[in-house]
């Protein structure tokens, strides 16, 4: 909900996926279980959506799960919780 509007992206989220240089993919629900089905990635088992992930060295790693989406009050809150996320992942 903090990501979009009514109609589409939210201008600041859009700005700063724009500005990462990691290549993104965006996926509902049943594209998601098609693209990364649970036998192929254990860890999406039972994993609660919407989440984001990244994709290093053909696994798949959580960054930002449902739980602490659903925490964020605001796209600046999510932009800081994953610029958090990936430093944390990069170290």
């Amino acid at each position: 909900m903090i990501s979009y509007g009514a109609v589409s992206m939210q201008r600041p989220w859009r700005k700063y996926l724009d500005g990462l240089a990691l290549e993104k993919q965006f996926y509902h629900r049943q594209d998601f279980a098609r693209a990364y089905p649970a036998d192929c990635f254990p860890m999406v088992d039972g994993l609660n959506l919407p989440a984001i992930f990244i994709e290093a060295g053909g696994e798949l790693h959580c960054l930002l799960s449902s739980k602490q989406l659903d925490s964020l009050t605001d796209v600046e809150a999510l932009i800081t919780a994953v610029d958090l996320a990936l430093n944390r992942f990069r170290k």
